[in-house]
């Protein structure tokens, strides 16, 4: 597994520079990202911010980005708290001790980790 969780955590690195260049650019403010705090929207306002960014993209950093933002919007609140705290945030370890056992939480990662690849490899990578 722990290729995998090397290519997620990559994918969120790429994320996180192409966000920054963004920002440095004067485009970053306006657009929704996963930086957001996605527990306060539904999904189904996630997934309309998510589709509003994709209208309006415009360079490869913003392609990449909704690409991104699309796949995580698949996931459901406990594969996104997943993603956002051991890859976007890179949470120190041990977040998950008063919500899983340590079992649980590896099957949990793992299975998010293989879902979040399967709908990133599979969907459109412009």
């Amino acid at each position: 597994m722990t290729k995998e969780v090397d290519m997620v955590l990559e994918i969120f690195n790429q994320y996180k520079r192409k966000y920054a260049k963004l920002i440095r650019e004067g485009k970053g403010g306006e657009r929704f990202s996963i930086f957001s705090d996605v527990n306060k929207i539904s999904d189904e306002q996630l997934s309309m911010k998510v589709l509003d960014n994709s209208r309006k993209a415009t360079s490869s950093e913003e392609l990449y980005l909704n690409h991104i933002d699309f796949v995580f919007s698949l996931l459901n609140r406990q594969e996104k708290e997943i993603i956002i705290n051991d890859f976007i945030f890179n949470t120190i370890g041990g977040w998950w001790i008063k919500k899983y056992s340590r079992a649980t939480y590896y099957r949990l990662r793992n299975k998010t980790v293989n879902k979040f690849l399967f709908f990133y490899n599979t969907s459109d990578n412009n």
